[in-house]
């Protein structure tokens, strides 16, 4: 904390590193009112890129210009940690230093995909180690697999993101002090009434300018994001459920501020401030962050076209037409995502399912985007994707079984294991229930 406070770190509100159920996390030691800002950080401290970040002198234009936010940032991460001098150094010394992401499981993509029986995260996570492996092969200083991932999983896991402007407020002061010193000398040197209205004018032009560029325009027209990698702040957990929650850059501060869910409710002294990482699914978390969220509204059951397209002909043999029908509307994509949910299905599953059982009801009804014009059609389409829901409940393994599959390291792989698949099984019942009850509602 001394080191915090040194460096301008700000708690807005009494805060402490702590630990709740074995994860550390940030405790509130005062109660907090809803939406309350509780920390600020200055933005030097943070570790950041953006989308016109220009290459840094220690690393080759090639390897910076290949590589992607994360592996940038890895990039960063691993030279500052390399540097004895460094003034993160107290921050550095808290980084976790073990993670549990599947990307370093021992042939992780057997084991999501045949113990447990899904798919789609091996193939994510088999795609990740690939990227992985190439951008390290790029990096400077030819770090260590051991090293790189371990760069990356601090990023992935901590790293959060922003639109990103270009200004600061000392920017722009210094550029209107710099317009307030040419008038100044337009005049002095000018003489004349004349010349110095002229002054004033320009200097106001510069006022206005700046004042636009950095308020109206410069955001509104600017479609870089920036990544951040920010003390303290990275140490705030998540909850799925705290979406008004907020970490963002403030202008006038030049930090980055962390502020609770205005709807969240008050913390109580003792309890523990959460803000959401975003709407994500349980297999982005435990692929980027290292943990399953319980009960997380935003999960689904992830599948691809072509999953979806075997299942519901296991189901029921598609007609003939089915295939073609499929090609007449450009969707000849077998790996394109889609997702069974909690409240039913997503729109692409809704549109497969209609346009492979009912192709010429599905052609007359904007190609299977909207409900089919006869009722019974619709509640087959419907029926037929919670078949599919059933199928796939049926083919998971219980918790304790895909515990049991895991590997023997990292030690936390098998209590993960078994929450994912707790999670799957329980969207899969609710997507299967939801379907089946709007196919009844038809």
């Amino acid at each position: 904390m001394s080191w915090a406070e040194s460096e301008g770190i700000k708690q807005l509100a009494p805060l402490k590193v702590t630990d709740f159920n074995g994860e550390r996390g940030v405790a509130v030691d005062a109660d907090v009112a809803a939406g309350a800002a509780i920390l600020s950080v200055p933005s030097r401290l943070a570790l950041q890129v953006n989308s016109a970040s220009q290459c840094p002198r220690w690393c080759e234009s090639e390897a910076w210009d290949a590589a992607k936010w994360d592996a940038r940032l890895a990039m960063m991460l691993l030279r500052e940690d390399a540097d004895a001098k460094t003034d993160l150094g107290p921050w550095l010394a808290m980084l976790p230093r073990e993670f549990g992401m599947p990307i370093l499981w021992p042939d992780a993509e057997t084991t999501l995909k045949t113990a447990i029986g899904y798919p789609s995260l091996a193939k994510a996570v088999a795609l990740q180690r690939r990227e992985w492996d190439a951008a390290r092969q790029r990096a400077p200083g030819s770090p260590s697999q051991e090293r790189w991932d371990w760069a990356m999983c601090v990023v992935r896991s901590r790293t959060f993101s922003g639109p990103y402007a270009g200004g600061t407020f000392i920017g722009a002061l210094a550029q209107l002090f710099g317009a307030s010193t040419v008038a100044l000398a337009y005049a002095l040197i000018v003489g004349g009434a004349g010349a110095a209205d002229q002054a004033l004018d320009g200097f106001l032009f510069a006022v206005v300018f700046v004042l636009s560029n950095e308020f109206v325009f410069g955001p509104r027209l600017s479609k870089a994001r920036r990544h951040v990698l920010c003390p303290w702040i990275d140490l705030v957990n998540h909850d799925g459920q705290q979406g008004g929650s907020d970490v963002a850059y403030e202008y006038f501060q030049d930090a980055f501020a962390c502020r609770l869910d205005v709807d969240g409710g008050a913390v109580k002294r003792g309890q523990q401030a959460l803000i959401s990482y975003g709407p994500r699914t349980n297999d982005v978390l435990l692929q980027y962050y290292g943990f399953v969220e319980d009960g997380n509204v935003h999960d689904t059951y992830a599948m691809d076209q072509e999953a979806l397209i075997l299942a519901l002909n296991e189901i029921e043999a598609l007609p003939a037409t089915a295939l073609e029908a499929l090609k007449t509307e450009g969707l000849i994509q077998p790996a394109a995502p889609l997702a069974l949910t909690q409240d039913g299905a997503d729109a692409l599953a809704l549109r497969l399912s209609r346009l492979l059982r009912h192709p010429a009801l599905a052609k007359a009804a904007d190609s299977g985007r909207a409900p089919l014009s006869d009722a019974n059609a619709e509640a087959d389409a419907l029926s037929a994707l919670a078949a599919v829901a059933e199928a796939k409940l049926a083919q998971l393994p219980l918790p304790e079984a895909a515990a049991a599959a895991a590997p023997s390291h990292p030690i936390e792989a098998s209590g993960l294991l078994a929450a994912l698949v707790k999670e799957k099984r329980r969207v899969l019942r609710l997507s299967a229930d939801a379907l089946t009850a709007q196919a009844g509602a038809v």
